[in-house]
């Protein structure tokens, strides 16, 4: 019976003889862990769901174990007697002996007994990587990798014995500030968000960064000791022993190459989030890149044949059960294919966009960082075709290579399992915000660069010249909206990229991984890829945006923070951090947002929102803006997007569209509710023409400002009205986000635009913007804390 031989097997264990937890328990913790852990990583470590094979899985994988019970010990809860506090005593052993193993696999001790004494008589590299025993296997590796997607608890606090300081610092930098007003040097804007700076805020993520830096960098050394990038086929492993039979040899073969290709995906990655040079040999890492998406799914296909697992017209099962990736190669291969292709396309953009801050500074300052995002966007679509194709796919067979015209997709025969497609989601929607959030620094730069003082009396000078001598945007400190809009540029389309990127993560987050108390168990990787994403998000409210799409983003953070606060694995869990932090950007947003009425206009009082009534134009008006924005819009596109008219920020605020739903009609007027995504917006109007305060226009801002004028003549010569139209329409349809409505709302009334003052931005001239996986930063200070802190990028307060 495998249950009793499980029990037996582990009864002999040594945490189990100590009496720390009992054989049932441990058997509940590898079920735990194969049940809610294992479908969120693509590391797939050997199918021991099966209790019959515990008794292996304790005989031959010993540091694989103590991982997998060290990291389900975090998680599971426990019965009985103790069961608060001994999870925390459980998880603390198997770290404590976790860490023996780690310096024991480093040292080469292993099977150290006495120095002297012939205790260590197992032999060295030479040893056929199938019976090789003790901890430098396949299994470490798999351990060393696993540890980088769920860190121990004890990663949060100090190091146990003393402190890494030889000399003990001088007595000035020991005395605490606490916040005493003449012993504080900094200012309250130079405190951050909250009283602290993100940077605080955001440690563990720095801190996890090199820790699994340093993980992987042993993992590399131990793989290429054991042979896992030799070029052995299955035939000369079976010529080495002949005793071992084909199938589980090729299970060995199959279970190296995964640890091959995940070693360089997890080092692309990490290296590329770090700015580091991959450790991995160019003579491997760089064939794999080069090749095209067709060639590296035909020698994928090849490999599965190789290995025994790719058959013509095997069937796998229906699409709709219940798979796993232990349990079914083709799942493996399918899986491991779509995150090749994303580290392929992270690579790349490391490469092109990223290599150095002096090499992006250039593209950015001579424009041909715009050539380089539009040749991502096709590889960025392939990837979610082929991605969409094997989550819709119905059939239920593997074809070989060149048994279809044109060869075979391996994403048109697969199914992935339904959480790792929601963690590819989240991989996949990172790897689009990363790229096209150089769109956003480039904005930053823009305004950090052509702002000083002189060149902005220039530009209002210039302003009323054309003008007939009409200043009609009051400068008072203020830079002109039409400027603005200029150095917003043709970048909106990847901008909207970035929102429509950061929206679809987080839905994936609360949507897809919450439901279930997965998202308790999801890797740290995780984690920050979301708290990324969302701080990137926030970002773009700088830009402004209109009162639905501040609803929709808004509404999906709030639903973050209740999930992080609900799915925390323990009062240390990185997740509560996260969700203080976001709570706090967002209110603190929210308390920093300027209102400008529908269409430009401006004026004292609250938003005509509430009243839900027309803006008061005359028909021919309307009329004549909408056919002159109809002859605009021809033959205008960005890179090979076009978008239809009331997809955008549109002047016309009376004609009703079609548009899709918003999961928040008509919310945020005059009276919000606590509950509502825009409870705390303010509903005072923002007077274009008579503020000190610069914001983001709408894509549709009318420099002239007609909207006031009693008698707008819409086809009079006035240039600057028709140039400035013009030129709008322009940057509108370079690329849109939101809810398809035009900037209408349910009764096809324009909504308020809502934006951040930039003057905390524009006054930072010359700052250094640098590009981190949160987004711009702006003399070394977060883009955020600059925004909602009056400081500017040089650390002034303003």
């Amino acid at each position: 019976d495998g249950e009793l031989e499980a029990v037996k097997a582990w009864s002999r264990f040594r945490f189990v003889r100590a009496g720390w937890f009992t054989a049932k328990e441990g058997i509940a913790y590898i079920d735990y862990f194969y049940t809610y852990l294992s479908p969120l990583t693509p590391i797939v470590v050997p199918n021991f769901r099966n209790h019959a094979t515990h008794p292996t899985l304790l005989r031959d994988e010993p540091m694989l174990v103590v991982t997998l019970l060290m990291v389900a010990s975090r998680h599971m809860k426990l019965s009985g007697p103790g069961s608060v506090t001994r999870p925390y005593a459980i998880h603390g052993k198997l770290w404590t002996y976790l860490q023996g193993m780690i310096d024991r696999m480093m040292w080469g001790q292993e099977q150290f007994g006495g120095g002297f004494c012939g205790a260590g008589a197992q032999q060295g590299s030479d040893v056929s990587p199938l019976s090789r025993k003790g901890l430098r296997t396949l299994g470490t590796v798999e351990s060393l990798m696993l540890l980088t997607e769920w860190h121990p608890r004890a990663l949060h606090f100090p190091p146990g014995d003393d402190s890494d300081e030889l000399m003990v610092p001088d007595e000035a930098s020991l005395i605490p500030d606490y916040g005493d007003p003449s012993t504080s040097e900094e200012s309250d804007a130079q405190k951050g968000i909250g009283g602290r700076r993100i940077v605080s805020w955001l440690e563990p993520c720095w801190r996890s960064d090199r820790m699994c830096w340093m993980l992987l960098g042993n993992a590399m050394s131990l793989a290429f000791e054991i042979g896992v990038f030799d070029e052995h086929d299955i035939d000369e492993l079976r010529q080495e022993d002949p005793s071992l039979s084909k199938e589980k040899v090729q299970a060995y073969a199959r279970r190296r190459h995964s640890v091959k290709e995940l070693l360089l995906i997890y080092v692309t990655q990490t290296s590329g989030r770090l700015g580091l040079t991959t450790m991995l040999p160019k003579d491997y890492s760089e064939p794999s890149f080069s090749k095209s998406p067709a060639e590296r799914l035909d020698e994928r296909m090849a490999n599965m044949q190789q290995f025994g697992v790719l058959q013509h017209g095997q069937n796998f099962g229906s699409p709709n059960d219940a798979v796993t990736l232990e349990g079914n190669p083709n799942t493996q291969d399918t899986v491991l294919y779509f995150w090749m292709e994303i580290a392929a396309i992270m690579k790349c953009g490391n490469q092109q966009l990223f290599s150095n801050r002096k090499h992006t500074r250039d593209i950015i300052k001579s424009g041909r960082y715009v050539e380089l995002l539009q040749y991502f966007q096709p590889m960025l679509r392939g990837w979610r075709e082929d991605f969409d194709k094997c989550r819709n796919s119905e059939s239920d067979f593997l074809t070989a290579p060149g048994d279809s015209p044109g060869g075979s997709r391996l994403a048109d025969y697969a199914e992935v399992p339904r959480h790792m497609r929601h963690i590819l989601n989240i991989e996949f929607e990172y790897a689009r915000v990363y790229l096209n959030s150089l769109a956003l620094q480039a904005v930053v730069e823009r305004c950090t660069n052509n702002t000083p003082g002189q060149i902005n009396a220039q530009l209002a000078q210039g302003t009323r010249a054309v003008n007939g001598g009409n200043d009609t945007s009051k400068i008072d400190g203020a830079i002109p909206a039409v400027t603005l809009m200029r150095w917003y540029g043709g970048d909106r389309y990847y901008i909207s990229e970035v929102i429509d990127a950061c929206r679809n993560l987080l839905r994936a987050v609360v949507d897809g991984l919450y439901p279930g108390d997965f998202l308790k168990h999801a890797p740290v990787r995780t984690y920050f890829r979301i708290i990324s994403v969302a701080i990137i998000l926030l970002k773009t409210f700088a830009l402004g945006a209109t009162e639905d799409d501040v609803a929709i983003s808004l509404g999906l953070m709030d639903r973050t923070v209740d999930a992080f606060r609900t799915c925390i694995v323990d009062d240390v869990h990185v997740a509560n951090r996260f969700a203080d932090l976001l709570d706090t950007l967002t209110n603190r947003i929210r308390a920093r947002f300027v209102r400008m009425a529908a269409g430009g206009g401006g004026g004292s009082g609250v938003s005509r929102g509430g009243s839900r009534s027309p803006v008061p134009h005359s028909t021919t008006h309307q009329q004549q803006q909408q056919q002159q924005f109809m002859s605009h819009q021809q033959g205008v596109q960005t890179g090979q997007h076009h978008l239809a008219p009331q997809q955008a920020w549109s002047a016309n605020p009376a004609a009703p569209q079609a548009r899709l739903s918003s999961p928040y009609p008509g919310t945020g007027r005059a009276t919000p509710t606590s509950t509502d995504p825009l409870y705390g917006i303010s509903t005072e109007m923002w007077d274009p023409s008579n503020s000190s305060i610069s914001i983001m226009p709408p894509p549709f801002y009318n420099p002239t400002n007609t909207s006031h004028d009693p008698n707008p003549n819409p086809s009079s010569s006035n240039t600057t009205h028709n140039a400035g139209f013009a030129y709008n329409a322009n940057a509108a349809l370079s690329g849109m986000t939101g809810t398809g409505s035009g900037g209408f709302d349910a009764d096809g009334y324009m909504q308020d635009w809502l934006a951040l003052p930039l003057d905390p931005l524009l006054n930072s001239y010359g700052a250094d913007v640098t590009q981190t996986t949160y987004g711009p930063d702006v003399g070394g200070y977060d883009l955020l804390e600059v925004l909602l802190n009056g400081m500017d990028g040089n650390g002034n307060a303003n």
